[in-house]
């Protein structure tokens, strides 16, 4: 039936046509005198590219006409989809380059470069980015010891810009693919564009240091950055009555901020020994600083009621999700209930923000890690070698449609874990009012469903179109009218409202298929015997190795749940504050793959 459940198949033609020009030209004056090295270039760059690319084939969930004959004409005329796009685009840039050296201690890089987009406004196109380096070797200029070998010092300020995809500036109408009767329509985009836009700019900065002792046996590498990105192109939210849903913008700032760090040990160097270990760590914060009048959150990308939404002063990549609805009148003796309706289901009138744009969902977690470690050893004896390569992500969540797919339709023991088994409890209302800082509470569990699948694991009995079954749940809270009011108790008592359970899996929470991100992998290991001179000489060769090596050796999940985190992105359909990103992170749907190990076998020669 296909990937979108198409009767009978699906078929489709794409034709992609790609072409890129660049024609460059450059300068360069080179002077030494005394101490002093110089070194200066300008030059010039004009980049074209252009795009076109058609598709034809069925229309999404229609499917061939004769099953599994995969021809254009075995698609019925009305459910043909029909795609013809093109794209021109140039940049014209001049640059100029600054080198200067002192005494092989100190040095400093000046650029410029001026850049002339065509996919910004005739007459205001331009955008120029300055950038600046320096760097000190101390060991050059201080006497340190024979113990050091280097230390460098660093230090360098940058700007660099982007402009919009190409016609992003003036409203023109689309073919979309559709027809009226006969005769092919035409649309008008939902997004206003605008016609002044500029280029987007990031200002950044960093230090670091480069350290290396007892005969380079020992090296460290660190560096901070921070950056700041500001003119960047907004969807906002536009009145419906203008006859559009969202207009462009130039607007908001970001800001980034990370370390990264690098650590390499000789730990044994001998004639027949070897062992080298080397180590990175990274880590990164971005944050919303401003973000335009009328724009009160980025969202990278929606699931349920929750999503990747980020208001101003959040992080960037935080997963918010939509509160439970319950009694908020501190003086009802049923504070903090779970508010059920009339369907046995929780309420589901939950909003993100309130009335003034402040975030009133739950931050649940960020698809970005608190830090990256990763790790390479390898280990010779003569013309053997052993190499490994690890890594380890600590932090950060992820959300996955796969697993919330399989464990609505009940194939998971977690969910059947947190389900719970009261059947026996002889006063189930009075147990639960006992335990309600775990069962009622807001800062209790979360989602809480008292019964199961079958008697066996505790399920009610339930009847739904005339059959009773013992497939029932309810869920702790108060039950409301359509006003608001509370007419009961839903407890376990006279009145509670059971729901079959495979229909109460709590899928407008994202949070219930959100998982933590950590893992460590064995990414590649490798054993390597490098053929000796003598041999080597008679075959005509400098160097030749063989190796055996494998990959995914080993994977272990924080979340435990038969998916590699990695896999979590998909393919971006844009939202609100869309920042153009190709991809949402930290969100997979069936991207959960058999686990493969591959083993192979490499040579490398050398003349």
């Amino acid at each position: 039936s296909g990937y979108d459940r198409a009767v009978n198949g699906t078929y489709g033609l794409v034709n992609i046509n790609q072409r890129e020009v660049n024609a460059d030209f450059l300068l360069s004056y080179t002077k030494a005198y005394d101490k002093w090295d110089f070194n200066a270039s300008f030059g010039g760059n004009i980049r074209d590219t252009k795009n076109a690319n058609s598709t034809i084939g069925n229309q999404n969930r229609t499917g061939l006409e004769i099953p599994n004959l995969f021809r254009i004409s075995n698609i019925a005329p009305a459910n043909l989809r029909y795609e013809n796009t093109e794209s021109h685009r140039r940049i014209n840039s001049l640059y100029g380059v600054l080198n200067l050296g002192f005494a092989n201690t100190l040095f400093i890089d000046i650029t410029a470069r001026q850049d002339w987009f065509s996919t910004l406004p005739e007459g205001d196109n331009g955008s120029f980015y300055p950038s600046i380096s320096a760097s000190l070797l101390v060991n050059e200029l201080v006497d340190l010891g024979p113990k050091v070998s280097l230390l460098k010092l660093r230090a360098g300020y940058a700007e660099v810009g982007n402009d919009p995809l190409p016609y992003a500036i003036n409203n023109v109408l689309d073919a979309d693919g559709g027809f009226w009767g006969s005769a092919p329509t035409l649309t008008v985009p939902g997004t206003l564009l605008n016609p002044t836009y500029t280029a987007e700019l990031s200002k950044s900065w960093e230090a670091g240091l480069e350290l290396a002792l007892f005969q380079n046996r020992l090296r460290a590498d660190a560096t901070y950055y921070s950056a700041r990105n500001t003119n960047q192109i907004f969807d906002v939210d536009f009145p419906s009555s203008t006859g559009f849903s969202s207009r462009r913008i130039n607007a908001g700032e970001t800001s980034s901020e990370g370390f990264e760090a690098s650590l390499g040990l000789t730990i044994v160097d001998t004639d027949s020994w070897n062992w080298n270990t080397s180590f990175i760590f990274n880590t990164n914060v971005s944050k919303i600083v401003d973000l335009p009048e009328g724009t009160s959150f980025i969202r990278l990308w929606n699931d349920a009621r929750g999503g990747a939404y980020s208001w101003e002063g959040d992080e960037i990549g935080q997963l918010v999700d939509a509160r439970m609805v319950r009694i908020e009148d501190p003086n009802s003796e049923y504070f903090g209930w779970p508010v059920i309706d009339q369907g046995g289901f929780e309420d589901s009138d939950r909003t993100l923000q309130d009335a003034d744009g402040n975030r009133v969902a739950d931050v649940i977690g960020n698809f970005n890690p608190d830090f990256n470690v990763g790790m390479t050893t390898s280990v010779s004896y003569k013309n053997f070698t052993l190499s490994m390569n690890f890594d380890w992500r600590k932090g950060g969540q992820f959300v996955s449609q796969t697993y919330r797919y399989n464990e609505s339709d009940m194939r998971t023991q977690r969910w059947l874990d947190k389900l719970v088994d009261l059947s026996d409890v002889d006063d189930v209302p009075g147990f639960l009012r006992a335990n309600a800082d775990r069962y009622l509470s807001p800062d209790g569990d979360f989602y809480v469903l008292v019964g199961g699948p079958t008697a066996e694991s505790g399920g009610l009995e339930h009847t739904e179109g005339g059959i009773t079954l013992n497939d029932g749940v309810f869920m702790p809270g108060v039950i409301v009218d359509d006003a608001g009011n509370i007419i009961g108790e839903n407890l376990g008592g006279p009145g509670t409202i059971t729901t079959r359970y495979q229909d109460h899996y709590g899928w407008d929470f994202t949070r219930n298929a959100t998982f933590d991100a950590d893992f460590i992998k064995l990414r590649e290991i490798s054993f390597t015997y490098a053929l000796p001179d003598h041999f080597l000489k008679n075959i005509g060769f400098t160097k030749a190795s063989v190796s055996l090596f494998s990959r995914n050796i080993i994977l272990w999940t924080a979340a435990d749940i038969g998916i590699d985190p990695e896999t979590a992105f998909q393919p971006s359909t844009g939202g609100v504050g869309d920042t153009g990103v190709l991809f949402k992170q930290g969100i997979e749907r069936y991207n959960a793959n058999p686990w493969a190990i591959p083993v192979g076998v490499q040579l490398n020669f050398g003349f």
